[in-house]
């Protein structure tokens, strides 16, 4: 809460700023639609200064491990796409872990998609596995009808031992 108030303030600072500045500028004069471009300019700058901490926050997804193979062959081709495709999955994963301990406010202990990626233009999910460290018929029952749902798959709910 407290940065979005600094930055609603700081938008308000060179708002007003900007106009003082308009507003001193020699009128008729070309340095006055100078000076009202860089005006605008900075106002641009300041509400476009959160994007840069968005990114700074996304995954590392392209972080991948392809130096094993020679550059520009099909074997890195092949090496970037399955790394890629391993990423994806991991991020799933933990999107599906969050969405369920949310939705059913209870721990989960592992999740595990299982996936059919012999096409790479179309991966499918075909299976999600959800581990629970306590067994409840009716939690389990849930997990499943939401999981389902959610990934439109098949999913399986069991007990981590």
């Amino acid at each position: 809460m407290q940065g979005i108030r600094e930055y609603v303030f700081s938008i308000m600072v060179i708002t007003i700023s900007s106009a003082a500045l308009n507003m001193l500028a020699p009128e008729g004069k070309s340095i006055s639609k100078y000076l009202h471009f860089l005006c605008a300019l900075a106002v641009c700058c300041v509400i476009l200064m959160p994007i840069n901490s968005v990114f700074d926050t996304l995954p590392h997804i392209f972080d991948i491990d392809t130096e094993s193979v020679e550059a520009g062959t099909e074997e890195y081709d092949r090496a970037y796409i399955d790394s890629l495709i391993s990423k994806s999955i991991e991020i799933i994963e933990k999107d599906i872990k969050d969405s369920v301990e949310k939705k059913l406010e209870c721990k989960v202990s592992c999740v595990s998609v299982e996936y059919n990626a012999d096409d790479v233009s179309n991966i499918r999910i075909d299976r999600v596995r959800i581990g629970y460290k306590n067994e409840n018929k009716y939690l389990f029952s849930d997990t499943e009808n939401y999981v389902s749902e959610l990934c439109d798959c098949e999913c399986e709910v069991y007990k981590v031992e």
